[in-house]
């Protein structure tokens, strides 16, 4: 028995022993191939290059050496066009060489690339030459450019979601009036053609189509709207092919010149007595600015109640010159669901000078915004003494809610 044991006691000694220098070997081994192997792929992007067209540069690296690039170029489609057209090219590498040559989506047009790429102090420059269709080349130089991490760039690309709310629980953050629309940017004319049908309003922005947003495939179109036909206009253009999301977005109206009040005494039939509402309004501002209203309309196609008030200019009062001050105001229910109170949005105040004496008198030009020579507005408490006349509330930023 003793000699079985020292048998089995010897045999597993020696596969230790015998193991001992296979085990070293296969771990010098494994360190040696870790050693070898080349570092991880690494995808860094320039955002833009200074010196060049709205441009995105993506490369991938191994180590410091560049190993594949992609230049997305967004330009013009003619010079000094609005419209915009763009190209994605893959760049061939050789060294500090970056070359390559595409197409544009939009106009079709031949684009070659010739750049060569340095960098120093964590600093690029890149100097080359673009040609784009029949053009002459364009010499390119770009320097001090700076790269961010792929996952940096991504970030920067995402979109504050309180501009579009699908389903939004009052009107704080977004505007009763206001609708984002979210589309395949090959619908955007079929988006544009469903709401020219019902009776909107848009900025001529919204009919381009920017370069972030050719490189996202998506463009945003922004309409104002009547807030009592908003949610079906909505509707129906959420049904439009290729439309992604749609919902309310914020307004040229600013929540800090609003006031929030009950409704039960301006509305009728479930709607807003815009009659009443509006004779209330223009009282207030009379009182308020000391002027008298002019003219005061309400616009079927956007919802807001356009009033102008004269009023004596303080500017050489001896030659009896006028101000008129002219305002945009919305009202609506405060949320898409409730009827039980109004918000009422009051814009800042446009003015101008006229002369408006019988016989001979100034031409006065008037420029806008209080640049150029314009004249600022004086309106004194015009939101609190809107707040008081309807009893209202004003909107608290810190606490987030309605207060006295």
């Amino acid at each position: 028995m003793r000699s079985v044991q020292f048998l089995a006691a010897a045999a597993a000694t020696f596969l230790v022993t015998a193991s001992t220098p296979v085990l070293a070997q296969q771990k010098k081994a494994a360190e040696k191939k870790e050693a070898a192997a080349p570092p991880a792929p690494l995808v860094r992007y320039f955002p833009s290059l200074n010196s060049m067209s709205d441009a995105v540069l993506k490369e991938t690296r191994s180590g410091n050496t560049v190993t594949s690039a992609t230049l997305d170029l967004c330009f013009p489609g003619v010079v000094d066009s609005p419209v915009k057209d763009r190209v994605v090219i893959d760049l061939g590498v050789a060294g500090q060489a970056l070359t390559g040559s595409g197409e544009t989506t939009e106009r079709k047009m031949p684009v070659s690339v010739k750049l060569t790429r340095s960098a120093a102090d964590g600093k690029f420059k890149f100097e080359g030459e673009v040609k784009i269709g029949s053009n002459d080349a364009e010499a390119i130089l770009s320097e001090d450019n700076e790269d961010v991490s792929e996952a940096d760039y991504k970030k920067s690309l995402e979109e504050d979601t309180t501009r579009l709310q699908t389903d939004p629980a009052s009107f704080t953050e977004v505007s009763p009036d206001s609708l984002r629309i979210k589309a395949k940017v090959q619908n955007t004319s079929d988006v544009l053609k469903a709401a020219r049908a019902e009776n909107v309003a848009i900025w001529v922005t919204a009919l381009l189509t920017e370069c972030g947003e050719l490189r996202q495939g998506e463009a945003t179109i922004d309409l104002t709207v009547d807030p009592a036909r908003a949610a079906a206009v909505l509707a129906k253009l959420r049904e439009v092919p290729g439309v992604v999301k749609a919902g309310f977005t914020n307004s040229i109206l600013p929540i800090d010149r609003a006031v929030h009040f009950a409704a039960a005494d301006w509305v009728a039939d479930g709607k807003i007595d815009r009659s009443k509402l509006g004779q209330a309004i223009s009282t207030a501002l009379e009182k308020s600015l000391s002027a008298k209203v002019a003219s005061a309309t309400w616009n079927d196609t956007t919802g807001h109640f356009t009033v102008d008030l004269k009023r004596p200019s303080v500017l050489h009062p001896e030659l009896g010159l006028t101000e008129t001050l002219s305002y945009e105001i919305l009202a609506s229910f405060d949320a898409p669901t409730s009827t039980s109170d109004l918000i009422l949005w009051l814009s800042y105040p446009e003015g101008k000078t006229t002369d408006d004496a019988a016989g001979s008198k100034i031409t006065i030009n008037n420029p806008a915004g209080g640049e150029d020579g314009g004249i600022s507005v004086s309106e004194g408490d015009v939101v609190k003494d809107l707040q008081s006349a309807f009893q209202a509330q004003r909107w608290d930023e810190e606490a987030a809610k309605w207060v006295p």
